[in-house]
């Protein structure tokens, strides 16, 4: 069973540089996260341009960001080592 699911987004999730998510990207999304599939955008942005990225479901996934510097797991920062 699939438990996490992590996506870069430039390139990956936005094509032909795109600055929108698809509304069928978003859906599935949802989908994956109402079946309990833990969804992590990860990506080089900051962290505020990704939640706006993600508006729709902002507040049930989780994100990479800052070039992996930080992770914000369901809204709170994850203590690093």
């Amino acid at each position: 069973m699939i438990k996490l699911i992590a996506s870069d987004l430039d390139g990956t999730l936005l094509q032909n540089e795109a600055q929108e998510l698809t509304p069928r990207a978003i859906e599935l999304i949802r989908a994956l996260t109402q079946k309990g599939v833990h969804f992590v955008a990860a990506s080089g942005r900051q962290y505020a341009n990704e939640r706006l990225l993600f508006h729709e479901i902002k507040d049930d996934i989780s994100y990479i960001a800052e070039n992996g510097l930080c992770a914000f797991i369901r809204g709170k920062l994850s203590p690093g080592d």
